[in-house]
């Protein structure tokens, strides 16, 4: 099993579980309340912790490292996976909740 050796361990699963389900870094910062930059600085620390080389690969790692589990590959929340199916309806901020 992989184990993320900082404070944000919880975060950065959250984050692996977003990339898993196919968010786009835009949609990932829109769904966090962070900016772009930051998520973009994150997935590249995963990918130097994980030495993944795509997106695809850093999920599969997460996966077999026991980060995500596959049940979780439907999705955090329904508001985030309706927006990514094509819904009208922009993703929602969970920032509050």
């Amino acid at each position: 099993m992989i184990e993320l050796v900082y404070s944000d361990m919880e975060e950065e699963q959250g984050l692996l579980l977003l990339l898993a389900n196919g968010f786009s870094d835009h949609m990932i910062a829109r769904h966090l309340c962070v900016s772009l930059r930051t998520v973009e600085r994150r997935v590249a620390k995963l990918h130097a912790l994980l030495g993944a080389k795509t997106r695809f690969q850093l999920a599969v790692l997460a996966l077999r490292g026991g980060l995500i589990k596959p049940g979780e590959l439907d999705g955090p929340c329904p508001s985030s996976n309706q927006a990514r199916k094509g819904s009208n309806r922009p993703l929602e901020c969970v920032c509050n909740m």
